[in-house]
């Protein structure tokens, strides 16, 4: 290499020397004026979710799903109807007895919301899910999936949306929450959301400012929480949870009270891929639908709240179409 050539490609990394280090710099001031401004009170960031109130209903990607993956482990999805940390107490002992009928060992699979948990089921990521009422409608219409049973909670095949604030509130309507601060666990949630938006529309009222705040919790317990604390004024919950709640926490009854109770809607199903093999469908369905006959299934179904699992039929699902169909159609 001639000096001439030398000098040149030293002068060149000098250069690209320089260039990286005034990049630092900027950076670190660019940082430092960030974090004096935020100091200062200049700057401020919100923890508040955004919600995009316009029907949350796209079109499936067109792309096929992966064939299911070989497997000795039978994956359970469980949409966060109750918060994560409370889904793998609650239900462990009956995700371990649904993989023990099939004799797999059993992996809990928890979405951190419901679209997610939907997207496993479509993307052949799962095997078995427990989800929301308007979730399985939704996959039924996209890309098809299969009931596998439901549970039946004190006699009763049906579960309600709840709207509940603090017991000292003075509001006594869901039209009454305007202005106010209002949670919901999820925009796919039946008894959350897509129920309260309809009913207020039916009323001549969109949602759309209706409500001061429009808070995502992620689960119906912390909604009832959210409630509980003065995050929020109101919040519409799952029946089945507020419940359990209850019966789990007495106290709880003194601090809040239902002020709307909606119509009955089909409980929340345990469903499969539609091309889950049949063999496997068979066996995990008629454990499920005969827990209630023996002392371990008691035991299980016991710490659920559930008195036994049934067979649902799709049409249980028909009144949340209509929902669904009220939320999405124009005024």
């Amino acid at each position: 290499m001639s000096r001439g050539d030398k000098t040149s490609a030293d002068d060149g990394r000098s250069a690209r020397v320089c260039l990286i280090l005034a990049c630092t710099a900027l950076g670190l001031a660019i940082a430092v004026t960030a974090f004096t401004l935020l100091d200062r009170g200049r700057i401020r960031f919100s923890p508040e979710a955004t919600v995009d109130l316009q029907p949350c209903v796209e079109a499936l990607e067109n792309v096929s799903p992966p064939p299911p993956a070989a497997t000795s482990v039978l994956r359970v999805a469980i949409a966060p109807v109750i918060s994560p940390e409370a889904s793998l107490e609650l239900y462990a002992d009956l995700i371990a007895c649904i993989a023990d009928s099939v004799g797999m060992k059993p992996v809990l699979l928890r979405g951190k919301n419901y679209s997610e948990v939907n997207d496993l089921i479509r993307m052949r990521q799962c095997d078995v899910a427990m989800v929301c009422t308007y979730s399985y409608v939704l996959a039924q219409a996209g890309f098809d999936v299969r009931l596998l049973a439901a549970p039946e909670i004190d006699g009763q095949r049906v579960y309600h949306s709840l709207i509940i604030v603090p017991a000292t509130s003075k509001v006594v309507a869901l039209s009454g929450l305007k202005d106010r601060r209002f949670a919901s666990c999820d925009v796919l949630s039946t008894s959350g959301w897509l129920y309260p938006v309809v009913a207020l529309k039916r009323q001549g009222i969109d949602a759309e400012g209706f409500f001061g705040k429009h808070i995502i919790s992620g689960s119906h317990d912390r909604s009832v929480f959210a409630v509980k604390s003065g995050v929020v004024d109101a919040a519409a919950v799952d029946s089945i949870v507020y419940e359990h709640m209850l019966n789990m926490q007495p106290s709880l009854k003194a601090e809040l009270k239902v002020i709307h109770r909606s119509p009955p809607f089909g409980m929340p199903p345990l469903v499969v891929p539609a091309d889950l093999p049949p063999d496997q469908f068979a066996r995990m369905q008629q454990v499920l639908l005969t827990m209630h006959t023996e002392k371990a299934g008691q035991r299980i179904l016991k710490s659920l709240g559930f008195d036994r699992f049934f067979a649902p039929q799709d049409e249980d699902y028909d009144s949340v179409r209509d929902l669904h169909v009220s939320w999405t159609s124009h005024p």
